[in-house]
Order: structure tokens, then C-alpha cells, then sequence
């Protein structure tokens, strides 16, 4: 009876160390769980926030974007305005410099069209001039026949 109160002892002292030690294990476990899943919660939320900010971040690009594009084409469109009108300007030059030339000329041809008028007119009165002229030496040598005298005056 003495051993079996001694093995009821030891088994009893056995049992509750290991239902102690159980029960310590299963607290770890639990403080274990409790802190793993403190921290899953804290990595999703702040995988969560990372998330948000790198979505705010594309929407701040993209607006950024936009933008930069919105003035790059207003830009591009003044300078197509500036280079339109700037053609226009020089054809306009070109235009006034081409009718300025063709008066030049015109006037140039009117210049050659009055001197040839001018030469013309010189040179029937010059021809008029030499038929009188052989008019009147023909009269002179008429007059040089008829008083008598032969060709070139014998």
C-alpha cells in the first residue's frame, strides 16, 4: 500500500507538472497566435496604406502628366500659330517684293518702248529727211540739166 501511495504520488506529481507544463505551452501558443496575428494585421494595414499611397501617387502622376502634356500641345499649337503667321509675313514680303520687281520691269519696257518710239520716229524723220533731200538734189540736178550742163557738171 506504501508504494502504491507513492506511485499515486509520483503519478499524481506527474500528471499536474505535466498539465502545467500543457498549460504553459498552450499560453505560448496563444501569445505565439495573438502576436502573429497582431502583426499580420499591422503588415496587411500597412500594406493597406503602401496600396493607397502608391495609388494616390499614379493618379498625382498621371494628373502631372496631363498636365504637361495639356501644355505641351498648347505650346506646340502657339508655335504653329507663330510659324503660320510668320509664313504669311514673308509671302506677304515676298509678294510685295515680286509686284515691286514687276513694275521695275514694266516700267523698264515702257522706258525701251518710248526710246524705240523715239528711235523710230528719229529714223523716218531721217528717212523723210533724205527723201527731200534727194527731192531737192534731184530738183538741183534738174535745174543743173535743164540750163544745159551734162552729168556731173561738163
Amino acid at each position: 500500500m506504501g508504494e502504491l501511495v507513492k506511485s499515486a504520488a509520483n503519478l499524481g506529481i506527474a500528471a499536474v507538472l505535466l498539465f502545467i507544463f500543457v498549460e504553459a505551452f498552450l499560453k505560448f501558443y496563444q501569445k505565439q497566435t495573438d502576436r502573429n496575428e497582431s502583426l499580420y494585421t499591422q503588415f496587411t494595414e500597412d500594406a493597406a496604406k503602401r496600396e493607397e499611397q502608391y495609388r494616390q501617387d499614379i493618379e498625382r502622376q498621371k494628373k502631372e502628366y496631363k498636365q504637361r502634356e495639356n501644355i505641351l500641345v498648347a505650346e506646340s499649337t502657339r508655335r504653329e500659330e507663330l510659324l503660320k503667321e510668320e509664313s504669311a509675313k514673308r509671302e506677304l514680303l515676298l509678294k510685295q517684293e515680286s509686284a515691286k520687281r514687276e513694275a521695275a520691269l514694266i516700267n523698264t519696257i515702257e522706258g525701251f518702248s518710248v526710246t524705240m518710239e523715239k528711235i523710230s520716229k528719229t529714223m523716218e524723220d531721217m528717212k523723210n529727211t533724205t527723201e527731200r533731200m534727194k527731192d531737192q538734189i534731184g530738183s538741183i540736178e534738174n535745174k543743173i540739166y535743164s540750163k544745159g550742163a551734162d552729168e556731173f557738171g561738163k
